[in-house]
């Protein structure tokens, strides 16, 4: 079947884009600051959400006209990005790119000019932005309390949110690994978790060995295998050694086994002699797949000690499985085991391979491009620091309850974010600051002069959504921005931002302007749009 499009040129497609983009503006808008309001949004299926978060407005935003709904989805696509890189930021890009958008093209249609000088100019600014932002940031560290006040501002002005994820970082350090899960309470809490967390369950429940359905061992040894295992007389002669070893000790020391696959032959003789009680035993998957798999192992042997058994290799080289020391094995003092995850410390370990296994991981982070490789990198760091949190996520109904987790996943973007890049004022103050430097450093230009105008909007809009006028709050005589002074939107008060907490992590902004500068050059320079005809 043919499908065909209709297409519009020049100003009346540009004039529906934006159309589009000023609804979706209009809607997110009014949720900034700490007074923005709510937003119902009816769907196919389930309760109506009812929510002052812009990124939930904007992701539930789609127009009936083709051409409005282009705009829409343009920008709700960049500016999700500045979502998904740093937590926050998003409403700010939305309602930045709108201005821009505007206004930049009210300026060309009444001076005849070219939109590709309008992007030139876009470029030039963001460099001299990130400069300005990098000499206005102050760094902090994962027990400074303007840890709270990020994380509190990014969950929508949770306190409860901003006070756990402040306990979370202040235990497992700025590297630690924090995860949300579900509760099967409606009160969220924060369980702390010593060692290494991995998907890497058991793979029969006759390993079970405690009520709660876990395998849990003081005390163990781990061994490694690379690839299938599928010797019988490996593990035997293994487990011979290991019993021999514990007899002289006079200690009976569990095995784990950890392998991608393991032949059912020694599945059912493992299970047999744990049902027997000849041998505590159990086998796990081995966490992750392909290099993602291959790294996570690595990573696990040098953490407990253990050794990676490669049987291809052993084979080709005919390796006398009996002639391997016992010492090949790691060894662990505490682990827990589920169907799941398999958690588990080392009290004895070689801290300085661990270190340069962290420096090695971190040195790649540094060229890594894919957002889930970085993701992953993060975690294999925090793994091997020994250190983890929990935020068990608790709620009435299923809406809420995912509502509330994906304000913490921000609130916990945004507060890494502050730890890695700084923290700057909030409140809409950092961008009132830098457009006035726009101004100072580019004196005259009326392109620069309609882009830093632009970065007043969000201060403009926190303050209309408070209540208030814009010249009234900075006709203020302590309104002193450069001083660190600005307009506290909560109280309606003129404070110090850094000793109220009022604070924005500096990438947030960065990432915010950028977004919203790349909507504006991409919309202003369309000459036709073309839209699938579904009617």
């Amino acid at each position: 079947m043919n499908e065909f499009k209709i297409m519009k040129f020049s100003e009346d497609a540009k004039k529906d884009l934006i159309i589009g983009i000023n609804q979706l503006a209009d809607a997110v808008c009014l949720t900034l600051g700490p007074k923005g309001q709510n937003v119902i949004i009816e769907q196919d299926m389930g309760p109506a959400i009812i929510t002052n978060d812009g990124v939930t407005i904007a992701k539930n935003i789609n127009l009936k006209d083709h051409f409005y709904n282009l705009g829409v989805q343009i920008c709700k696509e960049v500016s999700m990005k500045t979502e998904n890189a740093v937590g926050d930021g998003t409403t700010t890009a939305m309602v930045l790119a709108r201005d821009l958008i505007n206004n930049g093209n009210t300026y060309f249609n009444k001076n005849n000019i070219s939109p590709i000088l309008f992007r030139e100019k876009l470029n030039k600014c963001i460099k001299q932005i990130n400069e300005e932002i990098n000499l206005m940031k102050v760094d902090i560290s994962n027990k400074d309390e303007q840890i709270k006040n990020i994380a509190t501002i990014s969950a929508n002005n949770d306190s409860e949110i901003g006070q756990l994820i402040y306990d979370a970082i202040s235990v497992v350090g700025k590297d630690g690994l924090i995860q949300v899960e579900d509760s099967n309470r409606t009160e969220t809490s924060i369980v702390i978790e010593n060692g290494i967390k991995v998907k890497s369950g058991y793979i029969s429940p006759y390993f079970i060995n405690q009520k709660d359905a876990t395998i849990k061992y003081d005390n163990a040894y781990l061994m490694i295998f690379k690839e299938k295992l599928d010797n019988l007389d490996f593990i035997v002669s293994k487990m011979v050694e290991a019993s021999e070893a514990m007899k002289k000790d006079r200690k009976k020391y569990p095995i784990i086994i950890m392998a991608p696959e393991v032949d059912q032959s020694i599945t059912e003789m493992l299970i047999e002699n744990k049902v027997n009680n000849s041998f505590p035993v159990c086998i796990v998957e081995s966490p992750g797949y392909a290099d993602y798999r291959d790294n996570l192992i690595e990573d696990i042997s040098i953490y407990t000690g253990a050794k990676i058994n490669n049987l291809s290799i052993n084979k080709e080289c005919n390796m006398n499985f009996h002639n391997q020391s016992i010492s090949n094995l790691g060894f662990i003092s505490n682990v827990v085991i589920n169907k799941k995850d398999m958690i588990f410390k080392c009290n004895n370990i070689n801290k300085k391979l661990i270190d340069e296994r962290i420096k090695l991981i971190k040195k790649e982070l540094v060229s890594e491009k894919e957002d889930f490789k970085i993701r992953r990198k993060n975690e294999r760091i925090a793994n091997l620091n020994n250190g983890m949190a929990v935020l068990k996520v608790g709620a009435y109904t299923k809406a809420e309850l995912n509502e509330k987790k994906y304000r913490i996943d921000d609130a916990l973007q945004s507060t890494k974010a502050a730890l890695k890049h700084g923290i700057i004022p909030g409140g809409g103050i950092s961008l009132y600051l830098l457009s006035h430097k726009l101004k100072e450093r580019n004196n005259g230009d009326e392109i620069i002069n309609i882009i830093a105008n632009s970065l007043l909007v969000p201060l403009k809009q926190i303050i209309h959504n408070s209540g208030f006028e814009y010249n009234d709050i900075l006709s203020n005589e302590k309104f002193k921005p450069i001083d660190g002074f600005g307009y506290n939107a909560l109280t309606n008060k003129i404070v110090n931002l850094f000793d109220e907490g009022i604070v924005d992590p500096a990438m947030v902004a960065k990432s915010a302007i950028e977004s919203a500068f790349s909507i504006a050059g991409m919309i202003l320079t369309v000459g036709c749009v073309v839209a699938l005809n579904k009617d």
